[in-house]
C-alpha cells in the first residue's frame, strides 16, 4: 500500500503541473547549449508578469512531461539490449562467472555495452541490478501494466529491486494485480478529476459524469456543490447581519485557529440562521441559531463515513468566516471545511462524528446513501 501511495502522489503532482498548461506538444526552448539556456532566461526576465507566469507554467509542464517520458523510456530498454545481444557471437565472450541468474553471456555483455553507451555506471553489481530491473519492467509493460509504470516512483523501483525471486507470486504478476486494481477506478479517475478541476470545475460536477459514480449516486447537478457554502435564503443572511447579539469576531464565534490541520475540502450544505436545527441534516454552527443544512445540497465529503456522537473519527468540521468588512458586517460568508485531525493515507476512508444520533442513523441507510443523503430522492 505504501508503494501505491507514492504512485498516486506522483500522479497528482505530475497532472497538477501539466494541467496548468493543458496537454500540448512542446514549443518551449530545449537546448543542450548552456549559453542558449542563459540567453533564454535573460529574455524571460524581461517579460511582463502575465507572460512570464504563462511561460513558466509551460516550461514546468513540459519539464514534468519530459521527466515522465524519460522514466517510461526505460520500459523498452530491454528489447533494445536484446537487439544488441543478437549481434554478439557468444563464442567471442569469456566464460560466465558467478551463479546462474537467467541471463546469457551475450545478454550480460549487451547490457554492459548499453549502459556504457548511455552513460551509466558500469560496476558489476550495478549491471546485475539494472538488467534484472529493465527486464522486469519491460515484461510488466508487455503484460499490460501502463499507468503504474507511467508514474513510477523511487519507492516503486526499490520495491522491484528488493522483491524476492522465490516469492509465491512473481514480481510481474504482483504489479499486474496492482494495475488491474488501481488503474481504472483510481488512477485514471484521478487524472480526469485533476484536469477538470484545473479547467474550472470547482463544484466537481464532472464527478457525477463518472460511470462508476453514476452507479452509486443519484444526485442532480443543482444539488451538488463542492466549491462553497451559500446562504439558504437572503432573509436569513440579512437576519444574521442585523442580529445585535451576534458578533463577527472569530474569537467570540469560537472558531478554532487550526492552520496546522490538513484541509480536506468543503462539507457541502446551505448556511442557515434559524431556530429549527435539523436533527438529521443539521451541523451546529459556532454560535446560536447558525447551522449548516445538507438536506438540499450535497458533495463529495458528505459521502464520508459517519461514527456515532463521541465515536472515533479522523476528520472534523470547522466553521470559517469570511467578510469584507468586520465592523459593518458586510459580505459575510461561511465555509464548513473538513480538516484531518490525524494523518490520513490515500485509500483510507474519512470518518467524522455525527452531530446527533438521528444523523448517525441517516447515514446507515443504503437508500439515503444512493441519493447522497439529500432529503428528497432525485428522479432521473
Amino acid at each position: 500500500m505504501k508503494v501505491m501511495t507514492t504512485i498516486i502522489m506522483e500522479c497528482v503532482k505530475s497532472n497538477s503541473a501539466i494541467a496548468k498548461y493543458e496537454q500540448r506538444i512542446s514549443s518551449a526552448m530545449i537546448s543542450t547549449q548552456l549559453a542558449k539556456t542563459q540567453e533564454y532566461v535573460d529574455e524571460l526576465s524581461k517579460y511582463s508578469y502575465d507572460k512570464a507566469i504563462k511561460t513558466i507554467r509551460r516550461d514546468t509542464a513540459f519539464s514534468v512531461g519530459k521527466a515522465i517520458q524519460t522514466n517510461y523510456n526505460e520500459t523498452i530498454y530491454w528489447p533494445i539490449i536484446l537487439k544488441c545481444a543478437a549481434l554478439i557471437d557468444p563464442a567471442t565472450l569469456p566464460p560466465a562467472k558467478g551463479p546462474v541468474d537467467g541471463f546469457s553471456t551475450a545478454e550480460k555483455a549487451a547490457t554492459r555495452k548499453f549502459m556504457e553507451d548511455i552513460g551509466h555506471s558500469l560496476g558489476s553489481e550495478n549491471q546485475r541490478q539494472y538488467r534484472i530491473f529493465w527486464r522486469n519492467i519491460y515484461e510488466m509493460r508487455e503484460a499490460g501494466v501502463y499507468k503504474i509504470l507511467l508514474y513510477r516512483s523511487k519507492e516503486f523501483d526499490s520495491f522491484c529491486r528488493s522483491y524476492s525471486r522465490t516469492a509465491e507470486i512473481s514480481l510481474v504478476n504482483k504489479i499486474l494485480m496492482w494495475e488491474e486494481k488501481y488503474h481504472l477506478p483510481h488512477i485514471e479517475q484521478l487524472e480526469m478529476r485533476i484536469l477538470s478541476l484545473i479547467a474550472g470545475d470547482l463544484k466537481r460536477l464532472s464527478y457525477l459524469n463518472d460511470s462508476y459514480v453514476r452507479g452509486l449516486l443519484k444526485v442532480p447537478e443543482t444539488s451538488w456543490n463542492n466549491a462553497y457554502n451559500e446562504w439558504a435564503t437572503i432573509a436569513e443572511e440579512e437576519a444574521f447581519k442585523l442580529c445585535a447579539a451576534e458578533s463577527i469576531s472569530a474569537d467570540n464565534l469560537g472558531i478554532r485557529h487550526s492552520d496546522e490541520l490538513v484541509y480536506e475540502g468543503i462539507f457541502a450544505g446551505a448556511v442557515r440562521f434559524s431556530e429549527e436545527l435539523s436533527i438529521t441534516h443539521g451541523i451546529p454552527g459556532p454560535t446560536g441559531r447558525l447551522w449548516l443544512d445538507y438536506s438540499q445540497v450535497t458533495g463529495v465529503l458528505n459521502q464520508m463515513q459517519v461514527s456515532e456522537p463521541g465515536g472515533k473519527a479522523n476528520v472534523r468540521l470547522h466553521w470559517e468566516i469570511f467578510c469584507g468588512d468586520v465592523e459593518t458586517q458586510s459580505d459575510i460568508s461561511w465555509r464548513a471545511s473538513v480538516k484531518a485531525i490525524k494523518q490520513i493515507m490515500p485509500f483510507e476512508p474519512l470518518i467524522r462524528m455525527a452531530a446527533q444520533h438521528e444523523q448517525y442513523g441517516l447515514h446507515f441507510s443504503s437508500e439515503n446513501a444512493e441519493r447522497g443523503f439529500l432529503e428528497i430522492a432525485f428522479s432521473q
